[in-house]
C-alpha cells in the first residue's frame, strides 16, 4: 500500500479546511412554492436554512445546494422537452 507524503497530506488538509470555510448565502423566498426552510444533511450534519435571510454556511453545503439547483434545472428541461414532444405527436 502506498503511503502519502507529508506534502500530499498537507494539501488534503488545506482542501478540507477550504471546504469548511464559511461564506454568505441567501436563497430565494416567496409566498408560494419557495417559502419553507431548506434542510441539507451532509455526512450526518444537519443544516436548516431559512429562506430570504443571509446566513453563513460552509462551502461544502453551498456545493450541495448548487448541485441540487443544477439537477432541478436539468429535470425541468427534460420535462419541457418531453411535453413538447408529446404535443408534436
Amino acid at each position: 500500500m502506498a503511503t502519502k507524503s507529508m506534502s500530499e497530506i498537507e494539501q488534503i488538509r488545506a482542501a478540507n479546511a477550504a471546504l469548511k470555510e464559511r461564506v454568505n448565502y441567501q436563497d430565494f423566498k416567496d409566498d408560494g412554492k419557495y417559502k419553507d426552510d431548506i434542510v441539507v444533511i451532509v455526512n450526518g450534519e444537519n443544516f436548516i436554512i431559512q429562506r430570504g435571510v443571509m446566513v453563513q454556511l460552509p462551502k461544502y453545503v453551498i456545493m450541495v445546494l448548487e448541485s441540487k439547483d443544477r439537477e432541478l434545472r436539468s429535470a425541468n428541461k427534460y420535462i419541457e422537452e418531453a411535453e413538447a414532444l408529446a404535443k408534436a405527436l
